[in-house]
């Protein structure tokens, strides 16, 4: 099963997709089977006309027929009084890149609405669903609630929203444990009138014991910019399950963006994603780097030497054939990696910008050991002072610190 495939079935939310210009179901999940409330053997290989009916029905495949032969997303909330269509749902479908082994088609997704107003019941739906939700799935959900939001004009609740959305994804305690790996974080948006952003951060054990930590910006503020977070953070975790090496997630990460947020009509709305990955094995140390445009990582070695690791790679989102490469390392024992966006090194004075060479004296001043909480907060602390007191974008700032693994006395 693709990547995709696994993302649709396990979607909390109804999922479907065609194939032909007949739209014929190709495949269906659990939610969209309980939705139409008919089994997956009764309605794949049949039209999705045989599937919806009622008065609101012609609207949609109306719509599928336009997203199919224009190869461009849409979505409808048809008016409707009777029939398989509940009367609380919004109808979005997109086309499906082909593949060797996939032949022309949508997809077709599922929004369910609530009778009370749309603004109370998104922000009641996605508090409970924070709280609810297991990790994986939660940022799917999420991602689609905020596509329904942005047909509306809430303005004054797209704020709320998109805030407790980033804030869902930060971590309950300011450090994690990886065995002899430490990390913490610092998240901190821009509170001004363009709302929030769209920096991210993740950091998870991979299936052989690495540990893989993320650092990224997705462009554009507010709503969209808070769902296409969710949905590249779980992509790349997706992308993590087949790949070991970051160079490899990145390249699967650019091929999906351009594949479904690229509009040749609207190239300023489309998704571009600057990212900053790092693998890791606590053991022995031994790491890989790759970058998408993003800040280079920063060491500073228990020594207190300091090194900028060296790593390019083009912005995501802008060339489907974009090839990007690992860079090794190893982080010693004791020794702490940095990792940023540019919120953070952008931090300015006039024209003097903090830098990544303001970050690394910031670090090289601490002196002696120093918990991972308390570098974070130094660190914060000096770029916020460079900058007058406040910073102008949003802020995130990721450490993971090799603790020094203590010898085991002999019998």
């Amino acid at each position: 099963m693709t990547s995709r495939q696994s993302m649709i079935e396990h979607s909390p939310l109804a999922m479907a997709t065609t194939e032909g210009p007949a739209h014929t179901l190709l495949s269906v999940n659990s939610a969209f089977c309980a939705l139409h409330e008919k089994q997956a053997g009764e309605i794949i290989g049949r039209p999705v006309s045989e599937t919806i009916s009622g008065t609101g029905s012609d609207s949609i495949l109306a719509l599928l027929d336009r997203v199919y032969r224009e190869e461009k997303s849409g979505s409808i909330r048809p008016s409707y009084d009777s029939g398989s269509i509940p009367k609380s749902q919004a109808y979005m479908a997109w086309s499906l890149p082909l593949t060797s082994s996939s032949s022309e088609g949508l997809v077709l997704l599922v929004t369910d609405f609530a009778e009370k107003t749309l603004a109370d019941k998104l922000l009641e739906r996605a508090t409970a669903e924070i709280l609810t939700l297991n990790s994986e799935m939660r940022e799917m959900n999420e991602q689609l609630l905020i596509s329904a939001v942005e047909q509306h004009t809430l303005s004054d609740r797209n704020r709320d929203i998109a805030e407790a959305l980033q804030y869902s994804l930060l971590w309950p305690q300011p450090e994690k444990s990886f065995g002899s790996l430490k990390a913490a974080v610092f998240y901190e948006p821009a509170m001004d009138d363009a709302m929030v952003g769209g920096d991210f951060f993740d950091a998870f054990p991979l299936h052989n014991n690495s540990i893989m930590l993320v650092v990224g910006d997705v462009t554009g503020k507010g709503l969209r910019a808070a769902a296409r977070t969710v949905e590249i953070r779980f992509a790349l975790r997706a992308f993590s399950q087949q790949h070991n090496d970051p160079a490899s997630m990145i390249t699967c990460l650019n091929e999906f963006i351009c594949d479904f947020h690229y509009d040749d009509d609207d190239p300023l709305d489309n998704a571009l994603v600057v990212l900053s990955v790092v693998v890791i094995d606590p053991v022995t140390g031994r790491a890989q780097a790759a970058s998408a445009g993003a800040e280079p990582p920063l060491i500073l070695r228990a020594s207190g030497g300091m090194e900028e690791i060296t790593v390019h790679g083009l912005i995501l989102g802008i060339n489907h054939d974009a090839t990007y490469v690992n860079t090794d390392f190893v982080l010693e024992e004791g020794g702490t990696l940095i990792m940023t966006t540019d919120g953070l090194t952008e931090a300015r004075s006039g024209n003097d910008f903090f830098g990544s060479q303001g970050l690394l004296a910031a670090a090289g001043a601490m002196g002696g050991a120093r918990t991972l909480h308390d570098m974070v907060k130094m660190m914060v602390d000096a770029a916020r002072a460079h900058g007058r007191g406040k910073f102008m974008d949003d802020v995130c700032l990721l450490l993971a610190r090799r603790d020094r693994i203590a010898p085991v006395d002999a019998a």
